[in-house]
């Protein structure tokens, strides 16, 4: 179960492969209770394109591009998606 203390996020950016929780398993846990959170998952895994994609998440990059999108990326999401 999530819990949050403090303000919030306007965001999310997780990779896919975290001890005990992957990044889809957190994005499902998130849309539940934040359905309009914008979420940037990260990975070069070569299956967690897929999860990612099923679970929810608003973009997917491989590590190797993230670098260079990243940033425009969480910016254009930031516009798009309401929050709150």
């Amino acid at each position: 179960m999530l819990h949050f203390k403090g303000p919030g996020a306007d965001m999310v950016v997780t990779d896919h492969s975290m001890p005990g929780l992957t990044g889809a398993d957190l994005t499902e846990a998130l849309r539940a209770i934040h359905p309009e959170m914008p979420i940037v998952m990260v990975s070069d895994s070569p299956y967690a394109e897929a999860a990612a994609t099923r679970a929810g998440v608003n973009v997917f990059l491989n590590k190797r591009e993230a670098v260079d999108q990243l940033t425009t990326i969480m910016t254009d999401l930031l516009h798009r998606c309401p929050t709150g």
